[in-house]
């Protein structure tokens, strides 16, 4: 999904538009059968499998839990004369992963403190799951944070592919967003095998199960998403999709549509000049006429 802002206060300033996106992504991980294609991430341990979250910036304001205290703590520690601490950071975040490729004289206590303010940042992150309650009271609060975040070399990418390239610190205002949801890929019959090796059984086992996919997205949800599409959907955004095996059925609906209007169009065009000169032989010729002139009219 590929979202842009209609108003001053951005996508993620707006309980209404974050509510909206939302209502995109549920479409899919919602539908009961949503498990069924998803791309799905195994537990060795527990030996148990569920979908991946998507990528995006509403894990954030969808989390399981959000710690305010400690979320304030780390905005607060990193806008202390900033950008030091956002530099120092930086600059000691290996050492907070396990102390590699530390610099030589590196301080013992900053390279304390940088493990304990990494410490807080994964506690945080690692309860952005898409899997709680909206956390409409603390919006100010969310996106400072993610602003922050988009600073750290370390956590940036963990935001930054949501947010627009004028999202900052000084301005925690997206216009542009977009989600990616992650499909599960059914096994590759044909492997690394080159063309010529490809028996024809292979192929088309591997152009058999591609097609799941297309038909349970295309058949369950496509008019839905259309309907999100629609200006009339929310005055606040504009939602558009993108989705590679779409392509074909979306252009040949287009196609279609235009095809329908255009024979709608000749039709009325002809009955109109029948009423016009009272002589369907005459119509005929004067509607043909046109036709064959088009490009002089033109």
């Amino acid at each position: 999904w590929i979202w842009e802002s209609e108003t001053e206060e951005g996508l993620f300033g707006s309980e209404k538009s974050i509510k909206s996106m939302k209502d995109n992504m549920a479409l899919f991980m919602e539908d009961e059968s949503y498990d069924k294609y998803c791309h799905r991430r195994y537990d060795d341990i527990s030996n148990s499998s569920e979908c991946r979250m998507p990528w995006s910036n509403l894990n954030m304001f969808y989390a399981s839990s959000w710690d305010v205290d400690k979320v304030q703590s780390v905005i607060d520690t990193l806008a202390f004369e900033y950008p030091k601490n956002v530099d120092l950071y930086n600059t000691l975040a290996p050492c907070a992963l396990g102390k590699y490729y530390c610099p030589d004289n590196a301080d013992e206590m900053d390279v304390s403190w940088a493990i304990m303010l990494n410490e807080n940042i994964t506690s945080i992150a690692d309860k952005w799951d898409f899997k709680g309650e909206f956390n409409a009271d603390n919006l100010d609060q969310t996106n400072l944070f993610a602003a922050y975040m988009k600073e750290l070399d370390l956590w940036k990418h963990y935001v930054d592919f949501g947010l627009d390239k004028k999202f900052s610190i000084d301005n925690p205002v997206s216009k542009f967003s977009r989600a990616v949801l992650f499909w599960g890929s059914p096994l590759n019959f044909t492997g690394n095998k080159l063309a010529s090796e490809i028996s024809e059984e292979e192929e088309e086992m591997d152009e058999k199960y591609e097609n799941y996919l297309k038909s349970y997205v295309i058949d369950t949800f496509l008019e839905k998403m259309n309907n999100f599409t629609e200006s009339s959907y929310s005055n606040e955004l504009n939602s558009y999709y993108f989705m590679g095996i779409l392509i074909f059925e979306v252009i040949l609906e287009i196609v279609t549509r235009d095809a329908m209007l255009t024979i709608i169009s000749i039709v009325f065009v002809f009955f109109y000049i029948r009423l016009q000169v009272r002589s369907w032989f005459l119509a005929l010729i004067e509607f043909f006429s046109s036709l064959t002139h088009c490009a002089y009219f033109w």
